[in-house]
């Protein structure tokens, strides 16, 4: 840590300190302050100054402590806003991180060193279908498997606002397995749930499993 940087959470602490708040004082002390990035400029009246962005690095217990009560944080920041107020700098932010005991840093520092899961593979809508027909048969449930393997399926993304993508099936069976399902309330959701426990994916979730007929030759 800088000298600069010591000052500036010395201050901190020694603003709270003065305000009565001695327990906040300490934490500070115990913390580390970091400046964040390279601020940005602000117009306030008519002058220009740099806001600042600091973070303050905490132990786990002192961080929880500080988050039971939001008047603490609102405290600190009080605090950090005087002790960097001055004619050319201000607060800008100041957020409490987590220090992370294997290493005694923020997670801000070391995010994009982390090793991240590749993008998972969509199995084939053959691979997921015959998973489907696989439950059914474990279930008990073998002629349900048995119109499961002479179906077809059908996949399609739907556009999606978050991180998860969508995915909407259809199911194709023969005519005469399609009728049965059709009358066959049960036999038509233990299909569709059957499709969908096999469809379904850490980064991809079923929005819906819909029956339809088969077009073309039967499948053999």
């Amino acid at each position: 840590m800088s000298g600069a940087i010591a000052a500036l959470g010395a201050g901190i602490a020694a603003v709270l300190a003065a305000r009565g708040a001695s327990d906040l004082a300490a934490l500070v002390a115990r913390g580390e302050i970091e400046l964040v990035g390279q601020g940005e400029e602000w117009t306030i009246g008519g002058r220009s100054v740099r806001a600042e962005r600091v973070a303050i690095l905490l132990d786990a217990p002192d961080l929880v402590w500080l988050g039971a009560d939001p008047a603490r944080l609102d405290a600190i920041r009080e605090a950090a806003a005087t002790a960097l107020r001055s004619p050319s700098t201000e607060l800008s932010l100041l957020t409490p991180v987590l220090r992370l005991p294997a290493i005694g840093r923020g997670w801000h520092h070391v995010y994009r060193q982390a090793a991240r899961r590749p993008p998972e593979d969509r199995p084939s809508d053959a691979a997921v279908l015959a998973g489907a027909a696989a439950l059914l048969e474990a279930e008990g449930a073998a002629d349900a498997a048995t119109i499961a393997r002479r179906a077809t399926l059908e996949h399609a993304e739907v556009p999606s606002a978050g991180p998860d993508a969508l995915g909407r099936w259809v199911l194709r069976l023969q005519p005469g397995d399609f009728v049965r399902a059709d009358r066959d309330p049960s036999l038509r959701r233990r299909l569709s749930r059957a499709v969908e426990a096999a469809a379904t994916r850490a980064t991809e979730r079923v929005t819906s499993v819909d029956l339809a007929l088969a077009v073309g030759p039967p499948e053999p």
